[in-house]
């Protein structure tokens, strides 16, 4: 369900004298229920800049062939022209976001280090979703400065958005339970796939030894270990949940080719095959 869309058929003429500014709003609003929007085909990228951010539940996204979990205080500023996608993990996914441009916005953007599209943690909700509401305020208004006024606080809120946020890639400052954080999301959306610690390390922006290091002090294994730990979690549901599906079958959704290696691999986990462990959860 759409929020509010704020620059509609009833301010067209706004929307095209706006564009003459060099900061302008396209649009704002939010999502209670987002849905899948899919911006990879040709023709279907955004003309302008974009912020998006998670308020509640998980969404995936797919940003140029890199796939990122925007999770509660997480959010993603596209630039022009990028071909992206996004979609649910949970329901609802809630979301809010802005759509923008202007002559000045690449400059003011670029010289407070935003360079491309990229993924950012929100350091502080409140404060973000008051500008966006400041700017939707704005917008809602029927004074005849209101595209003036949007412009205003939409550049208030380009100025804030270094201070607001900071770089998935840049977690030196956090926990090391917060810096594996966005890798085990990562994990657990992409485990029926073949995943290297190298791809798991870019999530993080960190080298792989890093990587190592830190998920070896979270949870005294490396994240190789975590991935196959998690991969056969998935199988015992799988197993426990439906009697009729075929040990082959398990294997492949949880990322393993070669079922007898996946038995393997069970078996040293849990003690047991998996066609035991499922007629021992029938039992």
């Amino acid at each position: 369900m759409i929020l509010m869309v704020i620059l509609d058929e009833n301010n067209s003429l706004l929307l095209l004298d706006a564009q003459n500014l060099p900061y302008y709003i396209d649009m704002a609003g939010g999502a209670q229920h987002q849905r899948q929007v899919d911006r990879i085909r040709k023709n279907s990228t955004l003309p302008g800049f974009q912020w998006l951010y998670t308020t509640r539940g998980k969404g995936l996204l797919l940003l140029e062939e890199r796939t990122f979990v925007l999770s509660e205080n997480t959010g993603c500023l596209f630039f022009p022209g990028i071909s992206h996608m996004y979609k649910p993990l949970e329901t609802p996914w809630s979301t809010r976001w802005i759509t923008f441009g202007g002559s000045g916005c690449t400059g003011l953007l670029r010289g407070q280090g935003f360079e491309s599209s990229q993924v950012y943690n929100i350091r502080s909700m409140p404060v973000m979703n008051q500008l966006l509401e400041n700017i939707c305020t704005a917008a809602r208004s029927r004074s005849i400065q209101r595209a003036y006024d949007c412009s205003a606080l939409l550049y208030t809120f380009l100025v804030q958005l270094k201070f607001m946020v900071y770089d998935t890639s840049s977690r030196a400052h956090l926990p090391a339970e917060d810096k594996v954080q966005p890798v085990v999301e990562y994990i657990e959306v992409n485990y029926p796939r073949d995943v290297s610690v190298e791809e798991m390390a870019s999530v993080i922006g960190v080298s792989t030894q890093y990587l190592c290091r830190i998920f070896n002090r979270v949870f005294r294994m490396g994240p190789l270990a975590y991935l196959v730990k998690y991969r056969i979690h998935m199988a015992k549901s799988l197993l426990a949940g439906d009697p009729e599906v075929r040990i082959r079958d398990v294997a492949l959704q949880v990322g393993y080719r070669d079922t007898s290696y996946f038995c393997m691999i069970f078996r040293r986990a849990e003690g047991m095959s998996p066609a035991d462990f499922r007629a021992h959860q029938l039992r």
